[in-house]
């Protein structure tokens, strides 16, 4: 577990006395006493579950390879020469051809000859008269 069980009593006497100066005053002493101790015994069996659950993940995280994300490989590869001829044999080849052509959409057609009795007879079927 990380740390001492020292902590433990640090954390749980100052709740002790937190809870029994916020209770004097409006419990009886009796009460205050009763509920400041109740107060210290979860505080320090708290303390021993929040340190043993720390213990677990700093545990887990010991155990995983330390050599992961601790080098880096800054090397090229050796063929970085062909690679780079092999590139400049693509653009080449790629500059003569004209692989491009705009898209051509068809045109929107509009029927401007429209029936006015027809029209007459959807807007009063939609106007609901």
């Amino acid at each position: 577990m990380i740390g001492t069980w020292k902590w433990n009593l640090v954390f749980s006497l100052t709740g002790m006395i937190l809870t029994f100066v916020f209770n004097v005053f409006n419990n009886l002493i009796q009460t205050s006493i009763v509920r400041s101790l109740i107060c210290f015994l979860l505080l320090f069996t708290l303390g021993f579950v929040v340190r043993w659950g720390i213990a677990v993940i700093l545990k887990n995280n010991l155990d995983q390879s330390p050599v992961k994300g601790s080098y880096l490989d800054l090397t090229t590869p050796e063929e970085i020469e062909e690679m780079n001829e092999a590139i400049k044999e693509n653009v080449h080849s790629q500059k003569g051809q004209n692989t491009f052509t705009p898209m051509e959409p068809p045109k929107l057609q509009t029927n401007d000859k429209l029936d006015s009795k027809a029209v007459a007879e959807a807007v009063k079927h939609l106007s609901n008269e």
